[in-house]
């Protein structure tokens, strides 16, 4: 049996945890904002391990190139090249116009050319031989998420004994929506190149095994084993969290110690709500703006007494259905400001950026609740960092209960994000809990978040990739 310890984890995402910008005839290397890829990213540095992903550059001469994979090797990571019409047709094309819609129940906004499916297969085929290439006998290699959906069929084609792993981040659809998405067979059929695949709640994992059984899989949905092409194959949900520690530490640290001192006192005075979100009409934004545009309409009394910190981190700016939500989410800003505000107020403080750790911590003292709107969300992340990083155990989550992270965060204020009552009803019960009431809740959320955290992620999904056990046999309280 091949034990974890004596073997060199190969990971592919889309996008490595570093990303390369152009600085006149050089490079700057910064950290990756948003995506899997810094999360996961944390758990792996310094390690014997490697990590294919595209270093966020476009169109690079030989030269650049060269100079690239020298930098990243260094820090064992190995990039993935794309030019500008692969980019345009995997990435912003059947990547983020058909998958990421489509799974997310977004119909409307899928927007299929066949070009996006060569350049999608085109580019899975490049990462399976990428790594194909420089893969040792007893390397582990776990594939991640809807961009690389082909590359476990690619490489068990290739290294047909390699221990293979797929974890998908994002919701799996059920079968009919399923079969609205271009080559919904070909993708499946390359998730079956794994041996052990593993998603984020129960239900996903449940689509995923229906599916199989209308296309005539062999599949024990009970035991959660699929026998394929005279293999059997681990189907399981190993929800992701996040490293506790790190942002427990942030929050506990001087420098955001000296920020939280520095503005405290501009919003001292207020309730403070949190919305930090990338642009993406999946996260409810405007369904968000709606719910407070009624909450201050129905509760006159809360007008001056309130304050949403409305942070949009902006994400697939080259896409227009996301240049249009950019313009809706603004324009709904600038009414809820004109209409209730007043010269010494203002009901909604917005940013358009991304932020560092640091600035995020600040946000997560400073705010006494959390609001999250998201209409599907694989696992919502953003609900645990506010959870880890409440010192006192202060303060409220309302969080939608479409999100992966309603599984396991059962403590927090559930909403229906698509019912503006619901989100008003949230945010009114969050802003009347007693002291008391926000501790024991938060407390308990901090408890499962600790327990089940990146690390042990981590550990439990490869440990069903090397068939064995956690050493407890414990799993996540999914069902408790």
């Amino acid at each position: 049996m091949m034990e974890i310890d004596n073997s060199r984890i190969v990971i592919a995402t889309n996008r490595l945890p570093v990303t390369f910008k152009r600085a006149g005839d050089d490079f700057v290397v910064e950290s990756s904002v948003g995506g899997l890829a810094p999360g996961v990213g944390r758990i792996y540095p310094g390690t014997s391990n490697i990590w294919y992903g595209w270093a966020g550059i476009i169109a690079c001469s030989a030269a650049e190139k060269t100079a690239i994979r020298q930098r990243l090797s260094t820090i064992n990571q190995v990039p993935i090249f794309i030019g500008q019409s692969a980019y345009d047709g995997y990435y912003n094309g059947f990547c983020n116009k058909v998958l990421w819609p489509a799974f997310h129940g977004f119909q409307q906004h899928v927007k299929y050319e066949e070009h996006f499916w060569e350049s999608y297969v085109e580019l899975n085929e490049r990462f399976a031989y990428a790594i194909a290439e420089d893969t040792a006998e007893d390397d582990l290699i776990w594939i991640q998420d809807f961009h690389l959906m082909l590359v476990p069929g690619v490489l068990r084609q290739i290294l047909p004994d390699k221990q293979i792993g797929f974890f998908m981040h994002i919701p799996f659809p059920d079968w009919e929506q399923l079969t609205k998405v271009p080559y919904y067979k070909e993708l499946l059929q390359g998730m079956l190149g794994a041996d052990a695949i593993a998603f984020s709640t129960d239900l996903y994992t449940s689509n995923f095994m229906s599916s199989l059984k209308q296309m005539g899989v062999t599949e024990n949905a009970e035991a959660r084993i699929v026998t394929y092409d005279n293999r059997q194959i681990t189907v399981d949900t190993v929800p992701m969290g996040i490293d506790y520690d790190t942002y427990r530490s942030a929050a506990q640290s001087e420098a955001v110690e000296e920020r939280v001192a520095a503005v405290g006192d501009k919003y001292s005075q207020y309730k403070t709500i949190l919305s930090i979100d990338r642009l993406d009409y999946i996260k409810g934004l405007e369904e968000k703006l709606l719910a407070i545009r009624q909450l201050l309409q129905s509760n006159p009394e809360l007008l001056g007494q309130i304050k949403l910190l409305l942070v949009v981190v902006p994400s697939r700016q080259d896409i227009a259905a996301y240049q249009v939500l950019k313009q809706r989410v603004e324009s709904l800003v600038e009414e809820i400001n004109t209409v209730y505000g007043s010269e010494e107020w203002q009901p909604i403080e917005y940013t358009y950026q991304a932020y560092g750790l640091e600035d995020i911590s600040t946000f997560y003292r400073l705010s006494d609740i959390l609001l999250i709107t998201s209409l599907l969300d694989g696992m919502n992340l953003v609900s645990m960092e506010y959870v880890a990083s409440r010192l006192t155990a202060e303060g409220a989550l309302v969080l939608s209960s479409k999100t992966g992270a309603a599984t396991i965060l059962k403590e927090a204020i559930m909403i229906d994000p698509f019912d503006t009552e619901s989100i008003v009803s949230g945010i009114l019960e969050a802003l009347k809990m007693t002291k008391e009431d926000q501790q024991a809740n938060m407390k308990k959320m901090q408890d499962t978040i600790q327990q089940f955290d990146l690390h042990r992620w981590n550990s439990t999904f490869l440990s069903h990739l090397c068939k064995t056990k956690v050493a407890d046999d414990q799993v996540f309280p999914l069902n408790s």
